[in-house]
């Protein structure tokens, strides 16, 4: 409740005048480093990403940076550097350019998250060679998750679709049907005529 209320207050203060925002984000930026977080990661990043909401000037991005790369370079928040990770992608989206944001989800595809933008990416383009690229690439490197290698096959099953490539198409959907994807029945069926 209280990082609702917080949510709300910074939000609110988003349009107003620049010497409130940088008070709001010096506590917020403060309190991140506050110990009583110590074994609760999940609220220091709700906390950094509020600061990001009313980090409007250049040198309260640097200093949010900072503190990110700081959590980052620890190795017991190793967990957390995904959504630490996505608050400076934020803050380049919304204060740097395509290319800028490009190359950081380029630098970060080993996470899940940043590996999807590259194909969103990719999709507008029409570029479905790189899907498909990325997409086995998500599943070598994911192999341990159970549920993500499926999501990646999937990604990739409907690139071959839509490059026209029935007999890569067709043996995926075997594969995932073996893997327990029903859905992929009717598919195969259909390529196998």
């Amino acid at each position: 409740e209280c990082f609702e209320v917080m949510e709300d207050l910074v939000l609110g203060e988003k349009f107003s005048d620049s010497s409130l925002k940088q008070k709001l984000f010096n506590r917020l930026l403060e309190d991140s480093n506050d110990h009583a977080y110590d074994d609760w990661q999940e609220f220091i990043i709700d906390i950094l990403r509020l600061c990001a909401e009313v980090a409007d000037t250049v040198a309260l991005r640097l200093l949010l940076k900072d503190r990110i790369m700081a959590y980052l370079n620890n190795p017991d928040i190793d967990e957390y550097a995904a959504p630490l990770l996505q608050i400076l992608h934020r803050l380049i989206v919304v204060y740097g350019t395509d290319a800028e944001a490009l190359q950081f989800e380029e630098e970060n595809s080993a996470h899940a998250s940043f590996r999807e933008m590259l194909i969103e990416r990719a999709k507008k383009e029409n570029n479905f060679e790189k899907v498909i690229a990325l997409a086995m690439e998500g599943e070598k490197q994911d192999d341990f998750h159970a549920g993500r290698t499926p999501q990646w096959k999937e990604i990739r099953y409907d690139a071959y679709k839509k490059l026209s490539l029935k007999a890569e198409q067709a043996g995926l959907a075997k594969e995932l049907l073996f893997e327990g994807h029903f859905e992929y029945y009717q598919e195969l069926k259909d390529l196998n005529t």
